[in-house]
């Protein structure tokens, strides 16, 4: 069950990734420049991209479940708790016992990743070639060469999720990846995929960024304060630092959602734990929805008198790969006025003994 949670966290973070892309596409085709037009050959990949992108939505949402599978009439995966886990446990009971329905709604569930995947490989090669023809034609201008990167960056983004979607599917587990990576890469990769949703030009300032205090600079007048020691914000750990970035970036979008005018981040060691925390200043939460809000789409019902954070899959889908990392998720928040989530997870300083 908990394999199949992370499945859809990695299929849903795709549709960011894919909105990216499609604004970015419109945005080339409305771009109206008499010295460096865009040429047939050029529209008509934009069209292609933009329907490509289309194609890739309709299929997402196959396999999330709000649209009926072309073969079976029915989602693929559905992702509507409580009737989600018990129908997750029915499939993964039925494909153990090698029931012939469930073999074929696994197959169903694979082909449209594997469809999946193949759409989007196609949207990043046409991407990449856009961005060639414009270099060729010397029609590269500064914000075509800003949109087609930003395009080509989330293209190959949503390649990665869906590839990870894919391993999961079989009979692998999560693969883990660490490497040595900078705190500072993490942090940075998962703002700027933020931005690219909520703010492009606030994402491209920040990639043009070198030092922590231009980050920081930048962030505050986003509203986000930044709260990270220098020295560790250049150490190097050994960590998958994309899926730590992808858990980040869902808690940074919620806390974007739900913030009334500020969100804290703060980066911390903890003995050999490192501590990515996210605080925003919105509605809080109180105690007793504190387990129940990590449940895939919890919606607290009209019997209560204050407002109530509705969730998607982007929380129970980021507690679920945590604890498949060794880590762990948690929430502090008053009830009233501030809501914190806390990412926990082990990581080893480069050079470190693992003993």
């Amino acid at each position: 069950m908990k394999k199949d949670l992370i499945v859809s966290l990695f299929v849903h973070d795709i549709k960011a990734p894919l909105a990216v892309i499609d604004v970015g596409a419109r945005s080339l085709s409305n771009q109206t420049d008499r010295h460096v037009s865009l040429s047939p050959e050029q529209i008509d990949r934009l069209r292609e991209i933009i329907e490509m992108r289309n194609r890739a939505v309709s299929v997402l949402n196959r396999i999330l479940g709000a649209e009926p599978s072309e073969k079976t009439g029915r989602p693929v995966v559905c992702s509507d708790f409580p009737g989600w886990l018990s129908q997750l446990l029915v499939k993964w009971v039925n494909r153990f016992l090698k029931r012939p329905e469930d073999l074929q709604q696994f197959a169903s569930t694979v082909s449209a990743l594997d469809e999946l995947k193949t759409i989007l490989l196609s949207i990043a090669e046409n991407i990449d070639l856009l961005q060639k023809s414009f270099d060729s034609l010397r029609a590269l201008t500064p914000k075509r060469a800003k949109t087609t990167s930003r395009m080509l960056r989330n293209a190959k983004l949503a390649v990665h999720l869906a590839e990870n979607a894919l391993h999961l599917v079989g009979p692998g587990g999560v693969a883990v990846d660490p490497t040595g990576c900078k705190i500072s890469e993490i942090v940075e990769r998962a703002f700027i995929e933020v931005f690219d949703v909520m703010d492009p030009g606030i994402s491209e300032r920040l990639q043009s960024c070198e030092a922590l205090s231009e980050f920081d600079a930048i962030l505050v007048d986003a509203g986000v304060f930044l709260n990270i020691d220098k020295r560790l914000w250049d150490t190097a750990c050994w960590l998958d630092c994309g899926k730590i970035s992808q858990v980040i970036v869902n808690l940074l979008l919620n806390a974007m959602k739900f913030r009334r005018s500020r969100i804290d981040f703060s980066v911390r060691r903890k003995d050999r734990q490192l501590v990515f925390s996210i605080e925003d200043d919105g509605d809080g939460i109180e105690a007793v929805y504190h387990d129940r809000i990590f449940e895939n789409q919890f919606m607290a019902g009209s019997q209560i008198d204050f407002p109530i954070r509705g969730h998607g899959i982007g929380l129970a889908g980021s507690q679920a790969l945590l604890k498949e990392l060794n880590g762990r998720l948690f929430l502090e928040s008053d009830g009233r006025r501030f809501t914190c989530f806390s990412a926990i997870i082990e990581g080893s300083s480069e050079g470190e003994s693992d003993s």
